[in-house]
């Protein structure tokens, strides 16, 4: 199913977890499963809520990687790759890996922002 215009428009005037009840009602097999079981805050609780396609990533500060900087230069242009070519609209989703220490490193700020803006990714 494509994200049509319409759907989108539909999607946009319902929050999350009534999809989220509507998808275990069409599809009950999917009761309690798939969902963060982590404390979650909305941070823009008055903005309308946004839908796309979802491009999904980890991320790692803690450890270090061990590769070379051409190494490390490969892998952001091919995760740079992955979000240039799927589909419109897409939502950027990215999971801090490091437990309970997720938080310590950033990946969003200025250049990444503006990278994501350029890709036509939220």
């Amino acid at each position: 199913m494509s994200l049509t215009p319409d759907l989108i428009a539909a999607l946009t005037a319902v929050d999350t977890p009534t999809i989220c009840n509507a998808l275990e009602v069409a599809a009950p097999g999917r009761h309690a499963t798939g969902f963060n079981r982590e404390a979650l805050t909305c941070p823009f609780p008055t903005m309308k809520p946004v839908v796309g396609h979802a491009r999904t990533a980890m991320i790692r500060s803690r450890e270090a990687r061990p590769a070379s900087d051409a190494d490390k230069i490969a892998l952001r242009l091919a995760y740079y790759e992955y979000i240039e070519r799927g589909p419109r609209p897409s939502l950027a989703i990215i999971q801090d890996i490091d437990g309970a220490e997720r938080g310590l490193g950033a990946f969003w700020g200025e250049v990444q922002s503006t990278v994501h803006q350029a890709l036509d990714c939220a």
